[in-house]
């Protein structure tokens, strides 16, 4: 009795284990980056119920730490900020296209090749009516694949947005991606204005006092 109790104490553990590598398998390089502008990078989920369905990892960077985790290879940005998603497909129909809602000025869309997983490489990626376009046509996304990295840049702070991931005939919103907001990021000149102007004013109170 004691060696079946063992057995399945056993069972039971590999089971967990087994859970948890598919569960961290889910997982690709963009969620929980820790270069990323902070709370600016995760995971949502897509499923139109007809076989489309999958995840997009993203992620917010400002240029610098872009360029210091991804190099200049394939992508090179333009603005301040990077904003980078890939795109996973877990569901039965190929993927596309991946279209994101941006509802303020952005520049230099691409894709870059320097993610754990990446098995697609966009066709073409292009601006459409100020949406950053990425087709997979006919280099599609297939089942248990994934994108490379797609990226484009702006000079605008995140806000929370949504988009499109298409296969050959149907379209699913994809809700809760960062996109570019109304908020500008600061020039480093601006940072070290603003930087000594505190300073300055500290320092008038304490001689004031």
């Amino acid at each position: 009795m004691v060696g079946t109790s063992k057995s399945i104490i056993t069972l039971a553990c590999l089971a967990l284990l087994a859970f948890g590598s598919s569960t961290a398998a889910l997982a690709g390089d963009l969620d929980g980056h820790s270069s990323a502008l902070a709370g600016w990078t995760g995971m949502v989920t897509f499923d139109n119920g007809s076989g489309l369905a999958g995840y997009v990892d993203y992620a917010v960077f400002t240029k610098a730490d872009f360029i210091s985790e991804f190099g200049t290879g394939d992508f090179s940005p333009v603005d301040g900020v990077v904003y980078t998603y890939q795109v996973f497909n877990t569901g039965t129909d190929a993927i596309s296209a991946k279209i994101v809602g941006n509802t303020a000025e952005a520049n230099s869309v691409g894709w870059f090749d320097a993610l754990t997983d990446g098995d697609r490489i966009p066709d073409n990626s292009f601006f459409d009516s100020g949406n950053p376009t990425w087709l997979f046509i006919p280099n599609q996304i297939l089942a248990g694949e994934s994108s490379v990295g797609l990226a484009f840049t702006s000079p605008y702070l995140p806000t929370t947005g949504g988009g499109l991931v298409i296969d050959g005939g149907g379209l699913v919103a994809v809700m809760g991606l960062p996109t570019p907001g109304s908020v500008q990021i600061p020039e480093p000149a601006s940072w070290l204005l603003a930087s000594t102007g505190i300073a300055a004013f500290g320092w008038f109170r304490r001689r004031r006092r």
